[in-house]
């Protein structure tokens, strides 16, 4: 068996398996894009025409189902998330015998 890790845009109602957080900084996002943050009450600023988020946020925690604002907003911010998967390989072998 073989450990897959594989980045995957994250997805309404997909169980988030680690914790997601928004560093501060810039996001390259015009300011027409403050209403995303607004919702999930993530306090920025507008500097050089570009939001930049003031704060470290906690936004979803691991085991918690990420909500709609969420992902629309790693999506924007081109976050993906970290899935392990097992790979099974299974081998089939079948035994003919002729009489």
């Amino acid at each position: 068996m073989a450990l897959l890790q594989v980045g995957a845009p994250a997805c309404i109602g997909l169980v988030s398996p680690i914790d997601i957080v928004i560093q501060p900084g810039s996001t390259g996002l015009d300011p027409a894009h403050t209403s995303f943050f607004q919702v999930l009450n993530i306090p920025t600023r507008i500097i050089k025409g570009a939001v930049e988020i003031v704060v470290h946020v906690q936004l979803v925690n691991k085991g918690e189902k990420v909500g709609t604002s969420e992902a629309a907003l790693l999506a924007k911010l081109e976050k993906k998330l970290t899935f392990s998967f097992w790979r099974i390989i299974t081998l089939l072998h079948w035994r003919y015998h002729s009489k």
